[in-house]
């Protein structure tokens, strides 16, 4: 259960990403930007500093990592809302 946040942000980011390439693409197809732009999203993850990293252990400040992890699901899904209610 507690794995559910993180599930659902890289979901959204996915599905972030796909909005972006359905609107921006010629053909309106945003499949083939999803899957890039979520391996580079994670490897930006993995990445991440002490102070604001997303992957912890569960002894090394578990909760605030929840709390980033659901930061950045409402930013992405507010996002994502953005790309698919602007006209074209």
């Amino acid at each position: 259960m507690d794995l559910t946040r993180e599930a659902a942000t890289v979901a959204a980011v996915a599905f972030l990403a796909s909005a972006v390439g359905w609107r921006h693409s010629p053909r309106g197809v945003g499949s083939p930007l999803a899957a890039p732009m979520l391996l580079l999203g994670m490897t930006v993850v993995a990445l991440l500093p002490a102070p604001v990293a997303l992957l912890v252990g569960v002894g090394d400040g578990w909760g605030a990592a929840h709390d980033r992890w659901t930061y950045l699901l409402a930013g992405t899904l507010l996002a994502a809302a953005g790309v698919l209610t602007v006209r074209r």
